[in-house]
């Protein structure tokens, strides 16, 4: 009796008159079947968890291997046709991330733990024992906030602003500097630092009109102060320069084009810069359509 059910005439058969049969039924009857099928699927699915994951791992290597080539082409059109929606999405899915950790570290005050800074373009998560560059060297990770939220928000970190993480890292390299090395070592990094102090403090007081403060927020400490490109581009000129900025602008007598802000000033204005970028896409492909 089986096997005459399994014939393929059979299965014809049955198909039709389950067709029939759910054609004949009401929108309401409709709609419970469709529930009750899809509860079965999921518990199905749920019981069998196990076997489909590895199943489905297996199959999916299986398939990156065999179409390897295929799917790279395929991948890099994509991102060149949709580069930008890509970057507006991961750049919303960051800030979402962000605000979540932060509101987390600061207990939902959103400020800066030491000068109470609320703008959350310049707020960031600080490790209170310092070392941050080396744990995340360390541990692979790409993205910060995503590995805290991941790890379920360990602790031994906070919330700094910008101003706050320059000014207590500066403070820790000297703190180190003093620790380590003979006399004349120390003596040596004393002079050099005295040096380079001396080359920023003429650099900042050109560009700032000798005023010495944030030319945006009036921020007063030397050590939160810095350069800024007025019209961008300063990641590819930093490559001209190299790291020390000040003493490329001191060795060639102070040219246009810059001015003095602090760091948090720095991280609003390029914050503000990337949304109109944003404002500037959305606009074009609505107009589009």
């Amino acid at each position: 009796m089986r096997e005459y059910n399994k014939r393929p005439e059979a299965n014809i058969k049955k198909r039709l008159r389950d067709k029939q049969y759910y054609h004949s039924l009401t929108t309401e009857q409709k709609i419970i079947r469709k529930e009750q099928s899809r509860d079965r699927v999921n518990k199905w699915n749920y019981r069998n968890r196990h076997k489909f994951k590895n199943y489905m791992h297996q199959y999916c290597k299986k398939y990156y291997q065999e179409h390897k080539q295929e799917l790279k082409q395929r991948s890099i059109l994509s991102h060149s046709k949709n580069r930008n929606k890509i970057l507006q999405q991961n750049q919303i899915k960051h800030q979402l991330v962000k605000n979540v950790t932060i509101e987390y570290y600061s207990s939902g005050t959103m400020k800066c733990v030491r000068c109470g800074f609320s703008n959350m373009d310049a707020l960031s998560i600080d490790h209170i024992n310092n070392g941050g560059r080396k744990h995340i060297r360390d541990n692979h990770i790409n993205g910060f906030y995503r590995w805290l939220l991941n790890n379920g928000f360990p602790e031994g970190y906070q919330v700094l602003c910008m101003s706050c993480q320059t000014k207590k890292a500066k403070e820790y390299a000297k703190a180190k500097l003093k620790l380590t090395g003979t006399i004349s070592q120390l003596r040596k990094r004393e002079q050099n630092r005295t040096y380079t102090l001396r080359k920023k403090i003429t650099t900042i007081s050109y560009y700032s009109q000798k005023t010495m403060k944030c030319n945006h927020c009036g921020c007063l400490d030397i050590d939160m102060l810095s350069i800024d490109h007025i019209h961008g581009g300063g990641l590819k000129h930093r490559k001209i320069t190299g790291n020390s900025l000040t003493k490329w602008l001191y060795q060639k007598s102070f040219p246009e084009g810059f001015q003095v802000l602090c760091m948090n000033c720095q991280f609003i204005k390029e914050a503000e810069k990337r949304k109109i970028k944003r404002t500037i896409y959305n606009n074009c492909s609505t107009s589009q359509l």
